[in-house]
């Protein structure tokens, strides 16, 4: 399905295209989290803090990876077309989730690199999942720069309803102007008959008609 309906300087498709690759970076973040998890021993790591420290250092874990199945999720409803059979529903729709989820992944790395700092308490798989939230953000901030590029767009504008038909391209509107042209020579022949007699008059006129 495309998701144009009208000529545009960019390949709307396309740029659609580049956010459902992003899906494939959240599923690398997810497996990324479960190995800082489970093969780097992540809540061995922090279980010497005292339990306010590790209830907010761990939720670079559990805020991060909720962020990752959440965005892919969200970007596979979002451009899946009978969710979102329009471009304006598309953007719409990503555009509110996409800051949603920023704003708890970016506060929750944030914290916890903070607290960290600190606490000077730089465990390697701490440091690793703050560097995956930042990249998450990233993404984010991508999409939404795509998405703002598609706001742009005669389709977008059309469907929002802030663009008129009429406007797209006055020249797909039928001309009302009638052309002329004088460089071909005309001809005009005129008989006259009378009783008595008869004339023609044959002129050519070499310049354009006044």
């Amino acid at each position: 399905m495309s998701y144009t309906i009208t000529n545009e300087i960019i390949d709307i498709d396309q740029q659609i295209e580049i956010i459902k690759m992003k899906r494939q970076n959240m599923k690398e973040y997810e497996e990324q989290f479960i190995h800082h998890k489970s093969i780097e021993h992540f809540y061995e790591c922090i279980k010497e803090l005292n339990p306010e420290d590790n209830f907010l250092i761990s939720k670079i874990y559990s805020k991060g990876r909720d962020t990752v199945i959440s965005l892919n999720s969200i970007i596979f409803d979002s451009t899946y077309p009978p969710n979102t059979p329009t471009l304006k529903k598309l953007i719409d729709h990503l555009s509110v989730n996409l800051e949603y989820h920023k704003n708890i992944c970016e506060s929750a790395y944030k914290a916890v690199e903070k607290r960290i700092h600190e606490l000077e308490f730089y465990e390697w798989s701490i440091l690793e999942m703050i560097n995956i939230c930042k990249y998450i953000c990233a993404d984010i901030d991508q999409i939404s720069d795509i998405l703002n590029l598609l706001k742009q767009t005669k389709t977008y504008r059309l469907q929002k309803g802030t663009l008129q038909m009429d406007d797209i391209d006055p020249i797909m509107k039928p001309s009302t102007t009638i052309q002329n042209n004088y460089n071909a020579p005309i001809q005009q022949s005129m008989i006259q008959s009378g009783h008595n007699n008869t004339m023609s008059v044959n002129q050519i006129y070499n310049q354009a008609l006044q």
